[in-house]
């Protein structure tokens, strides 16, 4: 049986209801009616209280800034602690993770956590050598002997440099027979990626993005991972970064895709390099159409960015945007292979995701990528983010309640077609976007058009 986990609401106004997550799921508790578990009527919850971030059998709570707090097994947490320095505040505090038994308590309500596994420690997800019938959630030694030591669980954290180096020089020595390995290229939550060369005929420039997360091969998710990553291979498009291969080596998952040679639409910003209007305009309409294609087949990216663009420098100097890691991100949920598992918290970028990737987070629809092409889009042309992170605010809580300023408060001179059209897909309602990215697509190369 997959692994869950079940929040029980035992007091309070909401007493009786069970909220379960039997694969990667958001869940935000608080009065307001867009949160999954409301509780209008309890004055002592805040409007967004906290977010539960979960993948089974791994949960975590995300305290938002609650006026009261929220309070674990008798521990209150507050979601914002001034720390001083302005770049941690910005990334909100670190999740806290929850296990079985566990109680959660806001104002009258109280919550308690079951955790359904009969295979894995709740805490750091190793395999238990021996499950007691009467206690079938319980954790390895090792996390049960470190859980005595601390006032609360924190979420795992990512080995030491030195580890990782050691790591990466073992699993780059395996594919030496097929690849003759570059430079590394980046460095994400979940993976790290390298410049290669692909030594069998045609040698083509490739680059091979590794899972930083170990994983035994012969584990059912992992399996379960390698028949959904089939969605991603079966993208072929001139508007999407190919993927060219991909296994399993000394346990960790990786991808052989389209080596891009001009970086990404990141990389070109931080460059301080910047294009006029109708250029911009051009490289979004070839952006779309990639996008387009995927949300044809009904695939959703989740987390589309600058980062993710990435730009291939044709041989006449043409610039050709390609979109990356498309599908990924959906196969390894499918699989429960998620980030969550190995950083404590969703991948997705809080500058470019929908309000919906947290309120509604199982049925995110093509409406959800219009509104991170929306968020691109109003930064290529006004050189500014559509949202602003000051120091002392949860992201999650201006995600949730912060509304974009129309650009043309930015960018009087910007034309009132164009504007109108940004505006339209960074509005709050999915419904009031442009449908995919095929609508917006149209409608931008329209206005294109009439420039």
């Amino acid at each position: 049986m997959p692994a869950r986990v079940i929040f029980s609401v035992e007091t309070g106004p909401a007493a009786g209801k069970t909220f379960v997550a039997d694969g990667p799921d958001r869940m935000l508790f608080g009065r307001h009616r867009d949160c999954q578990i409301s509780l209008p009527e309890d004055g002592f919850v805040s409007r967004h209280h906290f977010l539960l971030e979960v993948d089974p059998p791994h949960a975590y709570l995300r305290d938002l800034g609650s006026r009261n707090g929220t309070c674990v097994n008798g521990v209150t947490i507050f979601g914002r602690k001034p720390s001083g320095d302005p770049a941690e505040e910005s990334r909100g505090p670190r999740p806290l993770a929850l296990k079985a038994g566990d109680q959660i308590v806001v104002g009258n309500t109280r919550i308690s956590v079951t955790v359904e596994t009969t295979a894995a420690c709740v805490r750091c997800g190793c395999e238990l050598t021996k499950v007691d019938d009467k206690d079938s959630h319980s954790q390895c030694h090792a996390c049960a002997a470190l859980e005595q030591t601390q006032d609360w669980r924190q979420a795992p954290r990512q080995p030491d440099s030195d580890t990782h180096l050691r790591g990466m020089q073992s699993l780059l020595a395996s594919l030496r027979d097929r690849y003759q390995i570059g430079s590394q290229l980046g460095r994400g939550g979940m993976g790290v990626v390298y410049k290669a060369t692909q030594l069998a005929e045609p040698r083509l420039d490739v680059a091979i993005k590794f899972l930083l997360k170990a994983c035994d091969e012969e584990d059912k998710a992992i399996k379960r991972f390698l028949r959904e990553i089939k969605i991603a291979l079966s993208l072929q498009h001139p508007g999407i970064v190919g993927m060219l291969d991909h296994g399993t080596s000394r346990g960790h998952l990786y991808f052989v895709m389209e080596f891009c040679n001009a970086g990404s639409i990141e990389d070109f910003l931080k460059r301080g390099r910047h294009l006029a209007t109708t250029k911009w305009l051009r490289l979004m309409v070839k952006c779309l159409e990639g996008v387009a294609f995927a949300h044809d087949k009904n695939l959703v990216h989740r987390d589309l960015k600058p980062a993710n663009i990435l730009l291939h420098r044709a041989a006449n100097g043409k610039f050709h945007p390609k979109i990356a890691d498309f599908g990924l991100a959906k196969s390894l949920e499918r699989s429960g292979y998620s980030e969550m598992t190995t950083t404590g918290s969703f991948g997705g970028t809080w500058h470019y995701m929908a309000k919906e990737q947290i309120t509604d987070f199982k049925r995110v629809s093509p409406a959800s990528d219009v509104w991170s092409l929306g968020a691109i889009l109003y930064r290529l042309l006004s050189g500014r983010d559509v949202r602003t992170f000051a120091p002392g605010r949860d992201p999650i809580e201006v995600v949730l309640e912060d509304e974009p300023v129309p650009i043309r408060e930015i960018l009087p001179t910007l034309s009132l077609d164009l504007a109108t059209a940004v505006d339209r897909a960074l509005s709050a309602t999915p419904t009031e976007r442009f449908a995919n990215a095929g609508e917006m697509k149209a409608a931008l190369a329209r206005i294109l058009a009439e420039m």
